[in-house]
């Protein structure tokens, strides 16, 4: 079944940033089981809403991918403010693509 991932980011976490980090992501080619994913500005913060067929393929694109992304763009500011917030998770009642 598939699962909806919600991550608020931190407000200090740039635009500039949240790009360079998808771009490390996306030159490694698309990633096992992600149906969609996008990001905006909401308030003082980026929202990031991506679609997964299950939450291990979500947790281990997380663990090889992201948080390696996250460190290279990121770096000693990274590693200084903790571990980044645990991601909401939904199931959708319907989920359509095109």
């Amino acid at each position: 079944m598939a699962i909806i991932i919600v991550n608020d980011l931190p407000a200090e976490v740039t635009a500039d940033e949240y790009v360079r980090v998808a771009e490390i992501i996306e030159a490694q080619g698309d990633p096992d089981g992600l149906v969609f994913h996008t990001g905006f500005v909401t308030g003082d913060h980026i929202q990031v809403v991506d679609a997964w067929e299950s939450r291990a393929q979500f947790d281990a694109l997380r663990e090889s991918r992201l948080m390696p992304a996250i460190m290279q763009v990121m770096g000693d500011r990274m590693a200084q403010g903790g571990p980044p917030p645990e991601p909401d998770q939904y199931e959708p009642l319907d989920l359509q693509t095109s």
